[in-house]
Formats: structure tokens, C-alpha cells, sequence
């Protein structure tokens, strides 16, 4: 059946049975078919008929994204977990929208898959980030004591750390640029 035939007979299977949810796969063939507005309107019109029926409030978030509207379809995936808190698709797809953005609450999420795919990697550089970034022996003052003591490498890795969070500080890129001679300058005697 070619997609004009397949949404033929969907739009007649929802004219018989107009309280169905198969607006969903009716949205689907549509947005397949490149339709992606009639689909979205599908999906919008069928949730407030159905505002419980979770595959749709995930399927508006993917054509949401194919829209280029990330903010929207974090809602649409608010929406799916509202409904079902431990739906991983809705939680991988909301992490992978918050890291891309390094939304405050990006750690939350990550926890959340990684407590349901403890090797999922978005999960896991997520939440590696936010230890590195949580650590409080990246300071400056840590730095300038492992330079005095003479670990340059370990002083160095934590500039890199600090320029990292804070880029275009010119002293860190100094002291980083100083290291980095210091070091080179030290493995070459």
C-alpha cells in the first residue's frame, strides 16, 4: 500500500472509530509521507482526545526536533514522563536535548537513565562532567599548590579544567601556556 492509500484508509479506519488512538500511526504515515504540519496538528488534536496516550506525546517530540523545536519538544517529553516516569526512550531523547543545551537539570536526568542503562553514554559523560565540575579540588589555589610542590602535570591538568569552565581567561591561558613550557622544558634536560 503506497502512503496516499495508507492514510486513505487511516482516515477512514478514525471516521469509524473516531474515539481509536491510531491518530498516531495516522501522524506517523503523514509526517513518512513528508507532511510533517498535518502530522503535528494530528498529534495535537488526537492528545487532547487522549491526553494519557504516551506514544504520541513521544512521537510529537521527534517531529517537534525535525521542526527545530528543541524547547517544545522537551515539553512534549515532560509530558511523556509526567505520564511514565521510568520511559527511557522519553528520558534518553529529554538528556540528549538538555546536554545539548547544558541544561542546569541535565545531571537529574542523567541519573535517571543511567539508573535504567548504567552503560548508556550520553548518561555517563553526563554525569563524568558534572563530578569533574562538582570537584572542589578544581581551584586555582590547588593548581598553585601542585605548581609550588613541583607537579607541574597535575597543576596543569587542573588550569586546563578551570579554562574549560571559565574560557577566555587570560590568566588561566597563561599560567596554562607557562606550564606547558615548564614542562616541555623539564622532560627535555
Amino acid at each position: 500500500m503506497n502512503p496516499a492509500e495508507r492514510i486513505k484508509w487511516l482516515n477512514d479506519y478514525i471516521a469509524l472509530h473516531p474515539s481509536s488512538t491510531a491518530f498516531a500511526r495516522l501522524a506517523e504515515v503523514c509526517a513518512d509521507a513528508g507532511e510533517l504540519n498535518r502530522a503535528l496538528g494530528l498529534l495535537n488534536r488526537g492528545l487532547r482526545e487522549h491526553p494519557d496516550y504516551l506514544p504520541a506525546h513521544i512521537i510529537r517530540a521527534q517531529y517537534l526536533l525535525r521542526k527545530g523545536q528543541p524547547l517544545k519538544a522537551e515539553e512534549a517529553l515532560r509530558d511523556a514522563l509526567a505520564l511514565d516516569p521510568a520511559n527511557l526512550t522519553a528520558l534518553r531523547m529529554l538528556l540528549e536535548l538538555e546536554a545539548r543545551r547544558e541544561a542546569a537539570g541535565r545531571g537529574v536526568t542523567a541519573r535517571k537513565v543511567a539508573a535504567f542503562d548504567p552503560q548508556d553514554p550520553l548518561a555517563r559523560k553526563v554525569l563524568s562532567e558534572e563530578t569533574k565540575a562538582a570537584s572542589p579540588f578544581t581551584t586555582r589555589s590547588v593548581a598553585e599548590l601542585y605548581e609550588s610542590q613541583g607537579y607541574l602535570t597535575e597543576a596543569l591538568r587542573i588550569y586546563s579544567e578551570l579554562e574549560r569552565q571559565k574560557p577566555g581567561d587570560a590568566e588561566i591561558a597563561a599560567k596554562i601556556k607557562e606550564l606547558k613550557a615548564r614542562i616541555h622544558g623539564t622532560q627535555t634536560r
